[in-house]
């Protein structure tokens, strides 16, 4: 998990039992891939795992072919 000591545009409080109050950090995450979204082999495989993996720890991600100048808080780009 992403943890910050730090306000964000996403951020909301939240209580574990570790560590007690924190703030967890949602990013808006843009995994870039140049390979068909259809495409289930190599690269476009590891982007869905990625993408799965990080929604399960409370992100937003968006998986593209190619990079589009837009906003994000992470870029990931597969090649």
């Amino acid at each position: 998990m992403c943890w910050r000591a730090f306000g964000h545009a996403h951020s909301r409080k939240i209580v574990t039992k570790q560590t007690g109050v924190g703030i967890k950090s949602t990013m808006h995450i843009r995994l870039i891939c140049p390979v068909p979204r259809a495409s289930r082999h190599g690269n476009m495989t590891s982007a869905l795992r990625w993408s799965r993996i990080l929604k399960a720890l409370g992100h937003r991600v968006v998986i593209e072919e190619k990079y589009q100048s837009a906003n994000c808080d992470l870029l990931l780009a597969l090649h």
